[in-house]
């Protein structure tokens, strides 16, 4: 009996912390869906009139769209940067793995306001870091690009941004997953005299797979939620081009103080986000369980 009071005590603060920060915050979020509550005042039990509205509100469809394109560019620019730097940092041939996975890993570490300030910087037409680089490869006409100002530009900017601040965490994983590949697999591979392509396709591939699916599950809920590099940044601009739809929460709460109606639309998100995740769990069971 001892044991299990112990155990009890030890998960209590985890248990607490779930309850109070998670549980109770999404119960209220949920209720107060159903309601008028602009804040300030009582809620107003209305039903689901402000599901109804929101399949109307064109701006917030848009911003849910806006979301999944984001999210989408976001987590195959991710996984797909890491993948290809920890292939090649996994490569036998090269040393001082270690130092490139930390230099890799900083950004993450790196706060997101701290480094927004400094890419702002680094986008400013003519003078900034990134029109200096087009200068030095002789791309003297990119250097005026409007990267946050320009609809065609602004979201891959921020797309651009966030693949190096977060890829790191990827490229560890991925690592960790191509060395504990079997060697024995690797030697069959070139007994068979398999191509790099080849070899990836038919030893690395399946076997990461999971990690994959991990990693592309884990990169999208990070990118569906991103507020401070679309605040930071663009500000949801020009026009509603990257307003996502942490923005449009943000707006609708702290602008227009309607609380009940941001409250619905942050549960149709989650729903979206329940349901993506469900369908990656489904598939990396389906993908294990084909390994065995």
């Amino acid at each position: 009996m001892k044991k299990e009071v112990v155990g009890l005590l030890c998960i209590s603060p985890t248990v607490l912390f779930f309850l109070i920060f998670w549980i109770v915050p999404v119960a209220l979020t949920f209720y107060y869906s159903f309601t008028t509550w602009n804040v300030r005042a009582d809620a107003v039990f209305v039903g689901a009139q402000n599901y109804i509205s929101l399949l109307q509100d064109t701006e917030f469809v848009n911003s849910v769209y806006v979301t999944i394109v984001f999210s989408i560019m976001t987590t195959i620019g991710t996984c797909g940067v890491g993948l290809i730097m920890a292939l090649m940092i996994a490569d036998e041939k090269l040393k001082h793995k270690n130092f490139f996975l930390t230099i890799f890993f900083l950004p993450v570490m790196l706060d997101f306001v701290a480094t927004c300030l400094v890419w702002q910087f680094m986008y400013v037409p003519y003078y900034g870091a990134i029109p200096g680089i087009f200068s030095f490869l002789g791309l003297y006409d990119l250097r005026g690009l409007r990267w946050t100002m320009s609809k065609e530009l602004a979201m891959p900017a921020v797309v651009i941004y966030l693949i190096w601040k977060t890829t790191g965490l990827n490229i560890l994983l991925f690592f960790a997953g191509i060395i504990g590949i079997p060697k024995p697999y690797y030697e069959a591979a070139a007994l068979d005299r398999l191509s790099s392509l080849q070899r990836f396709r038919h030893v690395i591939l399946p076997f990461i797979k999971p990690i994959l699916l991990y990693v592309g599950l884990i990169s999208f809920i990070n990118a569906s939620a991103s507020f401070e590099p679309i605040y930071m940044l663009t500000w949801g601009g020009p026009g509603n081009t990257t307003r996502v739809i942490s923005m449009w929460l943000f707006e609708n709460f702290f602008f227009f103080r309607k609380g009940g109606y941001a409250s619905a639309g942050s549960m149709i998100m989650m729903f979206i986000t329940i349901a993506f995740v469900f369908f990656v769990v489904f598939t990396l069971l389906r993908v294990t369980y084909e390994r065995r």
